[in-house]
């Protein structure tokens, strides 16, 4: 592909899925309440392997379905982001102190990005391609066991507020 066909294929056609993907998603979450949706949004997450897992085994050379393929990995992290964003917003950031645990749990986010993705060029290197995007899969599969058993319920309390002030909504 050109440098302009991937452009396409990301800047324009992958932006737009990832945009339509997290407003879905929100919607989808909304409508079913997060413990509900958290499987679905999970699976979601997992799109952008399955979608890499068809092209590695496919290799199409129609630049239709390779950025077909392009935008559905990036619906599914669209529409699965919107899971991690909710679990910060609506379980971690509770209490009184709700910017300082969402920035927290945003920080531990983006450090398990970071230490994973220092690893996953090596990963990569051993398992080539195709396994990789596999492996990516089947490393799904501990995080759809765990998830039915974390938390979902929201721990918001209202906070008191001191004597003479309104209080918080």
């Amino acid at each position: 592909m050109s440098t302009g066909d991937v452009g396409w294929a990301y800047g324009t056609a992958g932006t737009i899925a990832f945009i339509v993907g997290s407003i879905v998603g929100g919607y989808f979450a909304a409508w079913l309440g997060l413990k509900r949706a958290m499987l679905w949004l999970i699976l979601a997450m997992n799109l952008p392997s399955a979608a890499f897992v068809f092209l590695s085994v496919a290799m199409p050379t129609n630049f239709a379905l390779i950025a077909a393929a392009l935008s559905l990995e990036m619906f599914g992290y669209g529409f699965g982001f919107v899971g991690v964003i909710l679990y910060l917003m609506q379980v971690v950031s509770v209490g009184k102190y709700q910017t300082a645990h969402y920035a927290i749990g945003s920080g531990v986010m983006g450090l398990g990005m970071s230490l994973f993705k220092s690893i996953s060029g090596d990963i990569q290197t051993a398992l080539g391609y195709q396994n990789f995007f596999i492996w990516g899969l089947l490393c799904a599969i501990p995080v759809l066991v765990l998830s039915r058993f974390v938390h979902l319920q929201s721990g918001a309390q209202p906070v008191p507020a001191p004597s003479g002030q309104p209080a918080e909504a």
